[in-house]
């Protein structure tokens, strides 16, 4: 025998290939559950600063972790299997190599290809060329350290052996399956799609104060709502609520997207006077904000948001017991196959791949934060925000297939990366400053009714939260408001998303409100603007009082018996996004340009005044003209007098928050701009 030949590669010590196929298996499972829990553990750890007071969601890096097994598992199990038995089959390879060499080989290989470069992307929020060189690294590094271990031990180590050893580790390995696959399917990553939060059993209450329970439904345009009469069945629960709450018709925004939007809601404030926009996300330190003035009056509050801007980072948590941030929870249990999904176009072909934005999991997490409240007698605020109806649109399968065929659902998942790259980029940027003929019309069709879709999954979220707090008997004794923070351009003004301008495609928002003891619905027509709802919450809640300027928020329920289809409200926005301010600038059409200009839109019940800093004035009639298509200033002169008068008495009378620069985000947050980036708030 040549002494350079292994003791392994002899004829009469080849594995037979029931035993090629276990080794397979065993290293599959053992790198499954190694790479599939650790990197959990490693992702949750790149995030945890993100987890309410350092509390680390064990149940949920279990699950995530019993995801990624089982995902890795079903994927490359099969492959690497495949991939020993044809390579065994091979003469020279089998009298020279043994089997558990191929097998560690092939999992170095598909793990590099397959996990690595999309895992570490997800977690580290590398550039996708880093994310490569890591993988070519890992693929080079491993097939080194096995080519060692194999020189080291192939004339001591055969085969039999290394599967004998092998048996231990993975009996430990098949365990850690089992405990971490039981919580992954009993979670709301198995399958968003179908998930419901279990029943609970009522509980005594002895609260005195009511509850608040404050729904934010972010990205939802009232008109895409069947509640306020859209033709498709977008809103069944919403719209049988409405029947025993007060829906308000004409509800603005004071913004036209999320900081702005939340941060009126939650200060009483108008944007001017918070002055929380485009070039500060960050909350001033001198408002108090609903949770912080409930919090002193004895009240638990608790923050559950798919939104990243209302985290502590922004201050827009500040006040809530615990501000639990869902957009980081979700970052968790994202794994290479998602990612691939994306990349690949394809539609889930795992329940657990047909994810939403998180929706489920906060229910699961209000449900869960209930049950450890049930014997505290103190009163509740719980707010909640769900992102489903921001781009990308996070509908689950079963929900597009009710506003669209078959094929249109095969491509509205081809549509997220595959058909044109990333999807936000294109909608967000390409979409708005260079031209709409950047997608095709078939599939902004699509995308409309993956919309619609994405309402409708929202819209059963809402209904089953409103249940946790039925079953428990804690319904009857709770404020409910229900919102929308903002609306969405779909292909409206030549626009997407909401980056530009105050039409009221962006401006209009849901708002239902029921209180304690309501048991008929009413539609009210007065104008109310978000900043409303700070004093409508505390005045519930803690009795009435003046608790803002009469400039800033009144009390919606007000207006339920003494309507006033005369108040104006407005709404404002300090230009363009601060990612998009040089590339608007820098536009030759005019019409692109103007997108960048700050305005000041007042409206009544009738119309709606848009004043812009590049001096245009803008009147629409929203009567005869929802879409507000056509600008009638020069017909209705008095109108526009009316209604620009007020916006200077207005300006006159709230005080304007001058831009501090200390004051905005901490850049040196990395996990906080790749959030914001991954949501097109940022550029590359």
């Amino acid at each position: 025998m040549d002494q350079g030949e292994p003791v392994a590669a002899a004829p009469d010590e080849r594995s037979s290939l029931s035993s090629t196929i276990a080794i397979a298996l065993q290293v599959a499972l053992l790198g499954s559950v190694l790479i599939g829990l650790g990197e959990r553990f490693a992702a949750a750890y790149m995030i945890h600063k993100h987890f309410d007071h350092g509390d680390w969601p064990w149940r949920l890096i279990l699950a995530a972790g019993g995801k990624a097994m089982i995902t890795y598992l079903i994927v490359v199990a099969p492959l690497m299997t495949l991939g020993v038995v044809l390579l065994r089959l091979v003469p020279a390879i089998r009298r020279r190599v043994p089997i558990w060499a191929l097998t560690v080989a092939a999992w170095v290989v598909l793990a590099s290809i397959l996990i690595v470069p999309y895992d570490v992307r997800i977690a580290s929020g590398w550039h996708a060329t880093t994310a490569r060189v890591a993988s070519a690294a890992c693929l080079v590094s491993g097939l080194a350290v096995v080519a060692v271990i194999h020189r080291l031990l192939a004339r001591s180590v055969d085969d039999r052996r290394v599967s004998r050893m092998l048996r231990p580790a993975s009996a430990v390995a098949l365990c850690l399956l089992v405990v971490c696959g039981t919580a992954f399917m009993t979670s709301p990553l198995f399958d968003p799609n179908h998930y419901r939060v279990p029943a609970a059993s009522p509980a005594p209450t002895r609260r005195d104060r009511p509850n608040v329970l404050w729904i934010v439904m972010d990205t939802i345009r009232p008109d895409h709502m069947s509640a306020y009469g859209y033709a498709q069945d977008t809103t069944p629960f919403l719209e049988s609520w409405a029947k025993q709450a007060a829906v308000f018709d004409n509800a603005v925004s004071n913004g036209r997207w999320t900081v702005p939007a939340h941060a009126s809601m939650f200060t009483g404030a108008s944007v001017r006077r918070h002055g929380a926009d485009v070039a500060n996300v960050v909350l001033d330190d001198g408002f108090d904000t609903v949770a912080e003035v409930l919090g002193r009056a004895g009240y638990a509050t608790a923050s559950f948001s798919s939104n990243p801007f209302v985290s502590r980072a922004t201050k827009l948590a500040q006040g809530f017991d615990a501000a639990h941030v869902i957009y980081y929870l979700r970052k968790i249990s994202k794994t290479s196959m998602d990612a691939l999904g994306e990349t690949w176009g394809l539609s889930p072909w795992l329940p657990w791949l047909d994810v939403d934005f998180g929706a489920a999991m906060t229910n699961r997490m209000v449900s869960d934060w209930l049950d450890a409240h049930a014997t505290d007698n103190r009163p509740m605020f719980l707010f909640v925000n769900y992102m489903e109806a921001h781009l990308p649109y996070s509908a689950p399968t079963s929900y597009r297939r009710m506003f669209m065929s078959e094929n249109q659902v095969r491509r509205s998942y081809q549509l997220r990366r595959q058909a044109y790259g990333d999807l936000i980029r294109l909608m967000d940027f390409r979409f708005n400053l260079e031209s709409p003929d950047v997608i095709n019309r078939g599939d902004v069709d699509v995308l409309k009714r993956q919309y619609d879709a994405a309402i409708r999954y929202v819209d059963d979220r809402v209904r089953e939260l409103i249940g946790t707090f039925r079953q428990r008997g804690l319904l009857d004794n709770t404020l409910v408001v229900v919102a929308s923070d903002h609306g969405e351009n779909l292909d409206t003004h030549g626009m997407w998303s909401h980056r530009f301008l105050l039409y009221g495609d962006l401006t209009r928002v849901a708002m239902f409100v029921h209180e304690p003891g309501r048991r008929e619905g009413i539609r009210v027509d007065t104008p109310v603007v978000l900043s409303d709802l700070y004093t409508t919450v505390l005045n519930v809640a803690l009795g009435p009082g003046k608790r803002a300027s009469p400039w800033e928020s009144r009390d919606v329920l007000q207006f339920v018996n003494h309507q006033d289809p005369s108040r104006i409200v407005i709404s404002e926005t300090r230009g363009a996004d601060a990612n998009m301010v040089d590339s608007v600038n820098q536009a030759t059409d005019p019409v692109v340009r103007h997108r960048g200009t700050s305005q000041v839109a007042a409206s009544d019940a009738r119309y709606r005044y848009i004043a812009s800093g590049d001096g245009r004035s803008e009147l629409f009639d929203q009567l005869r003209d929802p879409g507000e298509l056509t600008n009638v200033a020069g017909q209705l002169p008095d109108e526009v007098r009316r209604l620009a008068d007020y916006v200077d008495e207005w300006s006159a009378a709230v005080p304007f928050l001058p831009l501090d620069k200390k004051k905005t985000r901490d850049k040196t947050d990395p996990s906080f701009s790749k959030a914001l980036r991954s949501l097109g708030y940022t550029g590359d």
